[in-house]
């Protein structure tokens, strides 16, 4: 080979190769300079806990080899410090049930794994108070848990503001009139003090009328007879024709069957007018029905212990008017997102995507943590396909129990084996991601 050729080959070849590592070099630093994106999830029940974990967890299966770590940031804001499991909460209002320990544990210490891995993770105690779609940014009140010093600290300690790319909004729904502690009461210390106070008033109580018969009353009214028997008068109100409305004939005729033979007084197509607490720590009830009083005057019904258990408010009294329905369940868009608010999403309670209930919900946060994650790399989401099926379980007392998939119902004995323990052995694989 001629020496100029060879010259102007090797020539061709430094320069190519140069040019080659000059640009590999240049794309690595383009990748490493690229600003780290922020996810928030508020939220510290299922739905919060769920969709962090599946990010967290599948983060390398979708982004690549790095797992994540230096493409976003992960902070889960929760006004309680411990997860509370609602789901036994019918039967943890019992004295001796279940142990505080079975029912409330700490959320920070179950995503540590992932900050001792390298991924940038970081827990916020706090309750959100204002959303900015403009800026991007939320507003909280009452920090004080959080495991490092996150961006946007407010003047003062309490109150705080967090810029995000991307928003998660799960933060659930309470009861409407209710003392008990059937969901979260605000924060750990306020819930696990309603619990302990409705074991105390429960254990005391002669009699106690539950209103509301849905699956939360209808359970709660049951646990409390097959606990006490005979000790304890249980009154079950419904101001409907039947019990657990939505659901098959046959599966709540069943049920009915099956509380009243318990002992459960049910009192059918009767409603609760008023409510007047008396000086002996007493309720008395003012009620109306076609059974009620032949006179048809209003009757008055005095109880040691009242127990509301009907109705639901979604928790989104941060939102501002327009991302609202007239219920205010948070608006959705085909992939679980807010309509108008870029980089918003919401599932759980505080939408009406599906029914709230625990597996409809678990469904939404896979589609969820996949959704962010194919955002993170670039690519399409997927719609959201709402939930065509219906499930349900309803325990009755400890022995007895009915449910239902679509029009077909469970046989009992299966569903007290399922629902035993009322998930509770859940917990500790709910809060560290072991279950998902």
């Amino acid at each position: 080979m001629p020496a100029y050729l060879y010259q102007s080959l090797l020539a061709v070849f430094h320069w190519f190769t140069a040019y080659y590592f000059q640009s590999a070099t240049l794309g690595s630093s383009l990748l490493a300079s690229a600003p780290t994106k922020h996810i928030v999830i508020v939220g510290g029940s299922f739905s919060a806990l769920h969709t962090a974990h599946r990010i967290l967890k599948n983060a390398k299966s979708v982004l690549g080899s790095r797992g994540g770590k230096g493409q976003f940031k992960l902070t889960l804001v929760s006004r309680d410090s411990h997860f509370y499991w609602n789901l036994a909460s019918p039967r943890a209002i019992i004295p001796g049930q279940f142990t505080d320990e079975q029912m409330s544990q700490p959320i920070a210490e179950g995503f540590r794994r992932y900050s001792d891995a390298g991924q940038p993770f970081e827990f916020v105690l706090a309750s959100i108070t204002g959303l900015d779609a403009g800026a991007k940014r939320i507003e909280l009140v009452g920090v004080g848990g959080g495991e490092e010093e996150g961006e946007g600290e407010g003047d003062d300690h309490n109150r705080r503001t967090l810029d995000y790319d991307f928003l998660v909004l799960a933060t659930g729904a309470s009861q409407k009139v209710s003392e008990v502690p059937f969901k979260s009461m605000g924060s750990t210390e306020a819930t696990m003090a309603a619990l302990h106070d409705m074991q105390n008033r429960v254990g005391r109580a002669k009699t106690v009328v539950v209103v509301g018969a849905g699956p939360t009353g209808v359970e709660t009214a049951a646990e409390i007879k097959f606990a006490y028997g005979d000790k304890k008068e249980v009154i079950l109100i419904s101001s409907l024709g039947s019990i657990l409305p939505g659901r098959p004939e046959k599966v709540a005729r069943a049920a009915l069957q099956k509380v009243r033979a318990l002992g459960v007084d049910v009192r059918l197509s009767t409603r609760v007018l008023n409510t007047k607490q008396l000086e002996d720590g007493r309720t008395e009830l003012t009620l109306d029905g076609p059974g009620v009083d032949d006179s048809g005057d209003d009757a008055r019904m005095v109880t040691d212990l009242h127990i509301p258990a009907y109705g639901e408010t979604p928790n989104s009294f941060y939102m501002p008017r327009e991302f609202l329905d007239k219920d205010g369940h948070i608006l959705t868009g085909d992939y679980l997102d807010v309509p108008g608010a870029d980089g918003v999403y919401a599932l759980g309670d505080v939408t009406n995507v599906d029914p709230a209930q625990f597996v409809y919900m678990d469904v939404q946060t896979k589609h969820m943590a996949k959704n962010l994650l194919l955002a993170l790399a670039g690519k399409p989401l997927k719609p959201y396909k709402p939930a065509t099926w219906a499930i349900f379980g309803l325990q009755i007392g400890r022995n007895d129990s009915t449910g239902h998939f679509n029009s077909i119902q469970f046989p009992y004995w299966l569903m007290v084996w399922v629902r035993k323990n009322l998930y509770t052995e859940w917990l500790p694989g709910t809060i560290d991601g072991s279950r998902l």
